[in-house]
């Protein structure tokens, strides 16, 4: 059986920070327990039920940066006329939980079976977070 799945990657400036990172063994990482800034690299890909633009990639990728612009602060500067130019404040999510968040807002847009989001810190690091349909009920699992 094939799938087919739409893909999208963006980024966007943010800050974030973990405030428990000084209960951790972190020989590097005290400056994670402030706020700090990264170019989060987000990966989104979306079941869909044939390959002729079910979802059209540019639409899906405008839609991440309105759900994003909708559910956080922007902060600092704009960098230009794009609002997707201003960073976010993520506050004390992680990359995992940004993926979450996508996804939720994924579903209010998009009926699918499956999806999967991946939000990397400057390109580098972070989660990945699976969604597919629960074929007993309608709702849906997430594994990371």
């Amino acid at each position: 059986m094939e799938t087919i799945l739409v893909v999208v990657k963006t980024q966007r400036g943010g800050v974030h920070y973990f405030p428990d990172a000084d209960k951790m063994d972190l020989s590097h990482g005290e400056y994670l327990a402030h706020p700090h800034h990264h170019v989060f690299h987000i990966e989104v890909g979306i079941e869909v039920v044939h390959g002729n633009r079910a979802i059209e990639c540019h639409a899906l990728e405008t839609y991440i940066h309105q759900w994003l612009e909708a559910s956080h602060e922007r902060i600092g500067n704009d960098r230009g006329d794009m609002p997707s130019q201003c960073d976010l404040d993520f506050k004390t999510s992680s990359c995992e939980q940004l993926a979450e968040h996508i996804i939720t807002g994924l579903h209010h847009k998009y009926a699918t079976d499956a999806m999967s989001v991946m939000v990397l810190e400057d390109g580098v690091r972070g989660g990945r977070v699976y969604w597919v349909k629960d074929k007993e009920d309608s709702g849906g699992t997430t594994v990371d």
